[in-house]
């Protein structure tokens, strides 16, 4: 593991594909990372922290449709359970957002442990968003595909910043 370590620093100056290549070997969900980093237009200028800063910066974007989405569905259902589940994610995702944007100045400013705190607390609301709905039987959550979208992306960030942390 060290030389693979010792390998991320040396790896941490470049920028490139070739990092986002590297870097997406290293987290869980590395198809994701690969659609999320690689696609991005300015990912190839990236160097490490900067792709951990997009990755969370891609989370957060996912947060913040989310809540959209959100809106569109309590204007379907504002009297229901549904409704009253989307509410309290409306307001879940929202805290996740701004947990994410915290990740980001924590990230900008070398507080590795401090991201770790602010992305475990954004998954957290929206696990908490999940939960909701599974307190009526029979009730799916409108949200599950996008929630675990962000899961995985958070997850991923975190793999990330664990990279950094260590470099």
């Amino acid at each position: 593991m060290f030389s693979f370590r010792h390998g991320f620093v040396a790896a941490e100056a470049s920028t490139g594909s070739n990092l986002v290549s590297k870097v997406c070997k290293e987290v869980p969900f590395k198809d994701l990372c690969i659609s999320n980093l690689g696609s991005h237009p300015n990912s190839k200028q990236l160097d490490l922290a900067g792709l951990g800063s997009l990755s969370l910066k891609i989370a957060m974007e996912t947060a913040a449709n989310t809540s959209v989405k959100i809106g569109e569905l309590l204007e379907k259902s504002p009297d229901t359970f549904e409704g009253q589940c989307l509410s309290d994610c409306a307001e879940n995702f929202l805290d996740a957002t701004d947990q994410l944007e915290d990740s980001i100045a924590a990230l900008d400013s070398k507080g590795y442990s401090d991201v770790g705190t602010w992305v475990h607390a954004a998954m957290a609301d929206a696990e908490s968003c999940a939960r909701g709905f599974n307190e009526q039987p029979g009730s799916p959550s409108p949200l599950a595909d996008i929630s675990n979208i962000f899961h995985r992306q958070c997850r991923n960030a975190l793999a990330i910043n664990k990279l950094l942390s260590v470099a």
